[in-house]
């Protein structure tokens, strides 16, 4: 079953060992009894850098990363996050699952409408870096969609917003990326 059908479909069905893990090391060894945010999130953090960094090469592992996130914010859903916290998380689900839309060949459908969510949510935490991260595989999926007008538009503002943040390593190699589109475009 395709990852990118229904979102809200996501983490239904058996727990597999890493969100069991992300369950048990939540329930057991949350840092604050009280708070289990600072554990919840690491673990989301993690399981989208693993996706992130599977998404080109193991395609499989992305998917699967992506559904163990899915999973770990349903399981969640009874926790007492913040606002922030939850915000936060549905931004990692969202950008985990446009990865895994870009591996099942979901594009317009399904990869774009994933990374605008999550880019929207991590401008409003006001984490401009990560939203420019999450801008950097859309401009990838508007190319391979035809529309250089649009990604080049996407690539300048994810140029702009690393920028902002500080990251020149991530403005530089967007700056590469909107060399190739326009070369592409024929401009």
């Amino acid at each position: 079953k395709s990852l990118c059908c229904q979102p809200s479909t996501w983490g239904r069905g058996p727990e597999t060992e890493m969100a069991q893990l992300a369950h048990a090391t939540t329930d057991a060894a949350g840092a604050r009894a009280h708070d289990p945010a600072p554990s919840l999130l690491a673990t989301a953090w993690s399981l989208k850098d693993r996706c992130v960094a599977a998404w080109n090469s193991e395609p499989a592992q992305a998917t699967q990363a992506a559904r163990e996130l899915a999973l770990l914010m349903d399981q969640t859903c009874a926790q007492p996050l913040s606002d922030a916290d939850t915000l936060e998380l549905h931004a990692l689900v969202d950008w985990a699952q446009g990865l895994a839309c870009m591996v099942e060949g979901h594009l317009a459908s399904g990869a774009l409408p994933a990374f605008d969510r999550a880019a929207a949510a991590f401008t409003r935490l006001g984490q401009t870096d990560h939203a420019a991260q999450t801008l950097v595989p859309k401009v990838a999926v508007l190319a391979m969609l035809g529309r250089y007008d649009d990604a080049i538009a996407c690539g300048e503002l994810a140029h702009r917003q690393f920028a902002a943040s500080g990251n020149a390593l991530g403005a530089a190699k967007v700056s590469l990326n909107l060399g190739v589109l326009n070369e592409r475009r024929g401009g």
